[in-house]
C-alpha cells in the first residue's frame, strides 16, 4: 500500500498566507478600479455642467438686448453673478414672452441658472455641485472688468469671459493664492456690442419694450 502524506502545519499556514495576499491584491485592484470610475464620473459631471452653462449663456448673449426703461439693464453682472435679458420665445423655460431673463450665479460649490420671462426667472437649477470657483469678466472694447451694467454704460459689453474651477478629485482644494489655471475658460463675443442709443431714449421716455442693441 502507498502511504499518504498529510499537510504540515507550516504548509497550511503558508497556503493561508498566500491566499490572503492574493485576496488582498484582488481587493486593492477592485478598489482602484472603482475609485477610478468614481473619479471619471466626477470629471465627466464637471465637464457636463460647464458645457451646459457655457452653451446656454452663449445662446443668451447672442440675443442679448442692452435693456429698456421698464426692465432695466440687459446685461448686468459681477464676478460671480450675471443677469441677461435676451430676445426669444422659450416655451421650455417658462412661456412665450418675447424677452427672457436668465440669471447665472455661483454660490460655492453650486453653479445655478434661473431662466424664464423677464421679471420672472423662476426657480434656480443647479448646473454643477462641485465648483470651486467661477468668475465672470466683461470686456468693454478696451479693458476687462469684474463688473458691468449696460444701463450705466449705454451699451452691451463686447465680450464676456467665463472661467470655472472645479474641486480636485481625490485631493483637498488648495488655498486661493495657489489656485491653478481654470479648468474651463471661454470668451463669448456679443455680436450686438456697438454703442446702444436705448439709454438716451429711456431718459426721454421713448425706449421700446424690446430694447435696442
Amino acid at each position: 500500500m502507498t502511504s499518504r502524506r498529510g499537510f504540515t502545519v507550516m504548509e497550511v499556514l503558508l497556503a493561508l498566507g498566500l491566499g490572503a495576499m492574493l485576496a488582498g491584491a484582488v481587493t486593492a485592484f477592485a478598489w482602484r478600479i472603482a475609485s477610478s470610475q468614481r473619479s471619471l464620473a466626477l470629471v465627466a459631471g464637471d465637464a457636463q455642467g460647464a458645457d451646459a452653462l457655457l452653451d446656454r449663456l452663449e445662446s443668451d448673449l447672442l440675443g442679448a438686448i442692452a435693456g429698456d426703461a421698464r426692465r432695466g439693464a440687459g446685461v448686468q453682472g459681477s464676478s460671480t453673478r450675471l443677469r441677461v435679458l435676451t430676445r426669444g420665445v422659450d416655451l421650455a423655460d417658462g412661456g412665450a414672452a418675447d424677452i427672457q431673463e436668465a440669471v447665472y450665479e455661483f454660490i460655492g460649490p453650486m453653479l445655478w441658472l434661473a431662466r424664464g420671462p423677464a421679471g420672472e426667472p423662476g426657480e434656480r437649477h443647479a448646473l454643477s455641485t462641485r465648483a470651486l470657483r467661477a468668475r465672470f469678466r466683461y470686456f468693454n472694447g478696451q479693458t476687462w472688468a469684474g463688473s458691468f451694467d449696460s444701463a450705466a454704460s449705454g451699451r452691451l459689453p463686447a465680450a464676456v469671459e467665463v472661467a470655472l474651477w472645479f474641486e480636485p478629485v481625490g485631493q483637498s482644494a488648495p488655498p486661493p493664492e495657489f489656485w491653478p489655471e481654470p479648468d474651463r475658460v471661454r470668451v463669448l463675443v456679443i455680436p450686438d456690442a456697438p454703442e446702444a442709443a436705448w439709454s438716451v431714449r429711456a431718459r426721454t421716455g421713448g425706449a421700446s419694450s424690446g430694447g435696442v442693441p
